[in-house]
């Protein structure tokens, strides 16, 4: 699943580079944008270390489990990273709430420890087998603590409660406005922010169930493409806000130039017929 994983983000990588060089590219250094490119290209270091492992030849247990480790570690940094744009998300749709941030902030806080706690204790009880002709490159994960599941049950009670504030917030909102003017920038957080937490929440809940019921060494079986998803759907989550952001910005413009050209005739009609100068003003 490593190739899998690895096609799947270079696929999104080019489908995405366009929108990526029209909205990301000209924009001033902001924390937005140093996380888009640490959520975009991260994943390929993690991708190569995964790669590494699976067709490397000639290696010795040691060797193996360093780089299991190392591509470990990187999915991790990254599914931070990816979390974190979400999070900031459900802080924007809640109006920038001290309280709503000072939550999230616990509970991110609270679920980075646990999953690094989890992570560093899975990773010191791993063993790995060889095989036994040095032509066949790999090596093969013979031992582990089922502990590592604990990290997919932290994810999805983090992920299901954002997206129950997700939802409080849609809804209430869908109350006041309406369909009819939930549109643009707002649309887009609401759209995106239910989509990909449920995207997420199914890739998570997935994973947790192989970890219990798979062989040890198919127990990461998809954590390389929950991994790549995390980075794609987050990327994606920011430019379609950038993207958003932009076309409301045009659409306005465009009412205040109709207003004003509308404004400066009627004006002008005035004063023709009537001699009275208006001072126009915007």
């Amino acid at each position: 699943m490593h190739v899998s994983a690895a096609a799947l983000l270079v696929y999104d990588i080019f489908l995405t580079l366009d929108d990526e060089v029209r909205y990301i590219w000209p924009s001033k250094i902001s924390l937005v944008k140093l996380l888009y490119f640490a959520t975009r290209y991260l994943a390929i270091l993690d991708r190569v270390a995964g790669l590494y492992h699976q067709f490397q030849a000639n290696v010795s247990n040691s060797q193996c489990k360093m780089t299991y480790i190392v591509g470990s570690w990187a999915v991790v940094v990254g599914i931070v990273i990816a979390e974190s744009i979400l999070m900031l998300r459900t802080w924007v749709i809640w109006g920038r709430s001290t309280k709503i941030a000072l939550l999230l902030i616990v509970l991110f806080g609270g679920a980075i420890l646990g999953v690094v706690v989890i992570d560093a204790l899975f990773l010191k009880t791993l063993t790995f087998k060889t095989f036994p002709d040095p032509s066949i490159p790999s090596c093969v994960l013979s031992g582990a603590s089922p502990t590592i599941g604990a990290t997919f049950i932290i994810l999805i009670a983090v992920e299901t409660l954002v997206l129950i504030l997700t939802l409080i917030k849609g809804i209430e909102r869908f109350r006041v406005t309406g369909t009819a003017r939930t549109r643009g920038l707002i649309f887009v957080l609401y759209r995106d922010g239910i989509l990909f937490y449920v995207y997420l929440l199914g890739i998570s809940v997935l994973n947790f169930i192989l970890t219990l019921n798979l062989p040890y060494y198919r127990t990461d079986l998809l954590i390389g493409i929950q991994r790549v998803l995390h980075g794609c759907l987050s990327a994606r989550i920011l430019l379609h806000l950038r993207e958003a952001a932009i076309r409301d910005r045009g659409v306005t413009n465009m009412m205040i130039s109709l207003n004003v050209t509308t404004t400066t005739t009627v004006h002008v009609s005035e004063e023709n017929t009537s001699g009275t100068q208006v001072n126009v003003h915007y």
